[in-house]
């Protein structure tokens, strides 16, 4: 009988490959799990910008941009001016944390009445988007069977109830964070504009933009009460 014999370098060679392939295996998966962790944090980032206390403090402020629209309206034609800046400014400071100083020279009459009326305009889309991201958001995901389970057979989904019902809750939780955005975008436009008219900054593009997504968004805000 003979004996095998192994050559000493082969024999160290298979004896090393086991823990050197699974350090090799060990170092690709590194990355791996520091992708997936930064997937993660950036997936809480994402969740934490749309749900977060500082998104609801841009929702309060959309809310109250309509009334404070028309209160700073009333206050400049009654010739309060001075006053209805000052509370423009106030609720820019205390819901988006702007701190805007007064403009060098005083606040002018047509630079108020201009941030009012498009405070306004702006104002009025808010209230649609706040409406698309909270009670169309409960009515279609909670009180559907009860507000609209009567029209199950034409919807969407139908024509069972329970398919109408998913689908209506599907489509309202994707119109919730988009809502949420655009009205995030939204106040944030109106404070860069109180800025512009009621503070000392000077960006020109600030009025021109304003002016076209008020002026856009009414038409469609008109369009969209013309089909109901």
């Amino acid at each position: 009988m003979q004996r095998r014999q192994m050559h000493p370098v082969a024999a160290r060679t298979e004896v090393g490959s086991g823990p050197r392939d699974q350090r090799r295996d060990d170092g690709s998966a590194r990355p791996r799990r520091g992708q997936e962790a930064r997937n993660q944090r950036g997936l809480r980032a994402v969740l934490s910008q749309t749900f977060g206390a500082p998104m609801w403090r841009w929702v309060v402020y959309g809310l109250l941009s309509l009334p404070a629209g028309i209160a700073s309206l009333l206050l400049t034609l009654i010739g309060a001016h001075p006053a209805a800046a000052r509370l423009q400014r106030g609720l820019a400071h205390r819901w988006l944390h702007r701190s805007l100083a007064a403009p060098q020279g005083g606040d002018r009459w047509g630079r108020v009445v201009t941030q009012a009326l498009l405070t306004l305009m702006l104002g009025v889309l808010c209230w649609l988007l706040v409406a698309l991201a909270g009670p169309n958001t409960v009515r279609n995901v909670l009180l559907y069977p009860i507000t609209d389970g009567d029209e199950a057979a034409r919807a969407w989904g139908g024509p069972t109830l329970a398919g109408v019902w998913a689908v209506h809750a599907a489509l309202a939780l994707l119109v919730l964070p988009v809502a949420l955005w655009l009205l995030r975008g939204l106040t944030g436009l109106q404070g860069w504009l109180a800025a512009r008219l009621l503070g000392a900054d000077h960006a020109r593009w600030v009025l021109p933009v304003d002016v076209l997504v008020a002026a856009v968004g009414l038409l469609m805000v008109r369009a969209f009460l013309n089909q109901l």
